[in-house]
């Protein structure tokens, strides 16, 4: 199988240029031996052309401990990349710094490496390599800047300002656009209904939660971090504990989310019950209803998963543009999530949709609010993962972006 293409086309192949990062596991890598180096040596390179000839050329690389899980770990941030590599650790890179197909049998490798790895996004080329334990590269510098009293992160694409108190919600959102932020969201929050059966309804919003960034971690791809968000009901005894990872790249912002119930929800919620997400949407911004992928809450014909889902996983995306710059977010959810009923829905009536639950959904008015409606009511007891992206540029985009990787023939014995 070393010697063989290795496919990790991770989540879909478009054929648009992706501006996500590619990622990929440890324990994918065709090489020998690959636990017994420190993580640091661990490197990226792109073969460039100038007029004394080829040569190579250090690009960002980031690697992130991550369980057997698939959630991220934040060990001490001064000395992990000096541990040795284990077959969780995910490698993130940039596949727009990759370029043309240079290597040639027989190449020398940098770094002293003995053993590297071609890397290929559709006609473009990157290569991995272990390099000599004596050739360490300076540190990059990370693509995000944060400033925790404003509350504001920034990269050269977008920015993203969060709530004082719930880091979850943001302020503002918005893109860069020559040097100067605009405006694309404000005012997000999350509203969770209870329709407890026999009992009361309860809700909780944005401001009954308290969640903070914590074990910040920056690297030359971005700023990885835990945000915890916990909520009790104890009066039933039901608990559901949203811990999301939040990764902001220089052209996107991921969240893994992970929610855990201790009960089937089913036995405990009516078919009322959800959680809305909703924000306001800048007046400038025109929403691309024909190239977003999200059904409504009232479509006039019955919802088809087919025409979200491949396989176990199934995509829905709502994009927006301002000016000439493109924006989307995009959510990827375990098939057997959606047939339960737990996917976005665009909130077409939004009074229609405050009436049934009785609680406010725009509080700053229903002009150019966006709310987006995931049922929980049947959702079973345990640990429910999806993932969360927003990014920047065409809507078409893979989120991680696919990759292949192919073993490379050992030089520098």
């Amino acid at each position: 199988m070393t010697n063989a293409l290795l496919s990790l086309c991770l989540l879909g192949s478009s054929t648009a240029a992706s501006a996500c990062p590619a990622f990929f596991q440890a324990k994918q890598l065709p090489l020998r031996s690959k636990y017994n180096h420190a993580r640091y040596t661990y490197q990226a390179y792109v073969m460039l052309e100038n007029e004394s000839g080829y040569f190579w050329k250090p690009i960002a690389l980031q690697v992130d401990p991550l369980d057997r899980f698939g959630h991220m770990t934040f060990p001490d941030p001064t000395g992990y990349l000096d541990q040795s590599l284990e077959s969780e650790d995910r490698f993130a890179l940039d596949v727009q710094q990759f370029g043309s197909r240079r290597f040639q049998a027989g190449e020398r490798l940098p770094c002293q490496a003995q053993q590297g790895v071609e890397l290929r996004h559709k006609n473009r080329y990157g290569y991995l390599f272990v390099c000599d334990a004596k050739r360490r590269l300076p540190s990059m510098n990370s693509p995000i800047q944060y400033e925790p009293k404003a509350g504001r992160l920034q990269s050269h694409r977008f920015f993203y300002q969060h709530e004082a108190k719930n880091h979850l919600m943001f302020q503002k959102i918005g893109i860069i656009q020559d040097g100067k932020g605009r405006e694309v969201g404000s005012n997000s929050n999350q509203l969770i209904y209870a329709d407890i059966k026999n009992f009361l309804n309860l809700a909780f919003d944005a401001d009954d939660v308290e969640a903070k960034l914590q074990h910040i971690r920056f690297g030359p791809m971005g700023l990885v971090a835990l945000l915890q968000f916990y909520l009790s009901v104890f009066a039933f005894k039901i608990e559901l504990s949203l811990t999301p990872e939040v990764q902001f790249f220089a052209d996107s912002l991921y969240m893994p989310m992970s929610l855990f119930s201790p009960v089937n929800a089913a036995d405990y919620l009516g078919p009322a019950s959800a959680v809305y997400y909703s924000w306001d949407s800048a007046a400038e911004v025109s929403w691309g209803w024909q190239s977003s992928h999200l059904p409504s809450t009232d479509s006039p014909r019955p919802l088809s998963l087919g025409d979200y889902c491949t396989g176990l996983s199934c995509s829905f995306r709502l994009s927006g543009q301002l000016d000439k710059d493109h924006f989307t977010m995009k959510f990827v959810i375990p098939y057997r999530l959606a047939k339960l009923g737990f996917f976005p829905s665009l909130v077409s009536d939004i009074e229609r949709e405050e009436a049934l639950i009785g609680r406010s959904l725009a509080p700053s008015g229903h002009k150019n609010r966006i709310v987006l409606k995931f049922r929980t009511d049947r959702l079973p007891e345990g640990n429910h993962d999806w993932d969360f992206w927003v990014y920047f540029g065409d809507p078409g985009r893979s989120c991680p972006a696919p990759l292949w990787l192919r073993p490379l023939p050992s030089r520098n014995k």
